[in-house]
């Protein structure tokens, strides 16, 4: 339609992603002060680097670790390997008590 800009037919605008202290604190459901004292005892993340700005995945990452609630990713080569490595050395361990008796 003639006038309309088109974000006025896109519908809402997305939420933001980076959030100000203020905002980031009503996110969590605290105040500024609370926040600060949340970010120093490390269940929240500092803002991203050179700024004041938090970001919004990074808090829900942060909150779900301090409520237990972690969501189930795909294992790294890293953890495979970590296990694996783990496994094979729990193994060794077993044989060589079995081994002393």
């Amino acid at each position: 339609m003639p006038g309309r800009r088109k974000s006025d037919t896109q519908g809402p605008m997305p939420q933001a992603r980076g959030l100000t202290l203020a905002e980031a604190a009503a996110y969590c459901g605290v105040t500024p002060a609370t926040f600060l004292a949340w970010r120093r005892a490390g269940l929240v993340p500092m803002p991203w680097p050179g700024t004041r700005i938090y970001d919004r995945k990074a808090l829900d990452a942060a909150l779900d670790r301090a409520s237990g609630i972690v969501p189930r990713s795909r294992p790294t080569p890293y953890d495979e390997w970590k296990e694996s490595r783990d496994a094979r050395e729990a193994q060794a361990h077993q044989a060589g008590e079995k081994a002393a008796r």
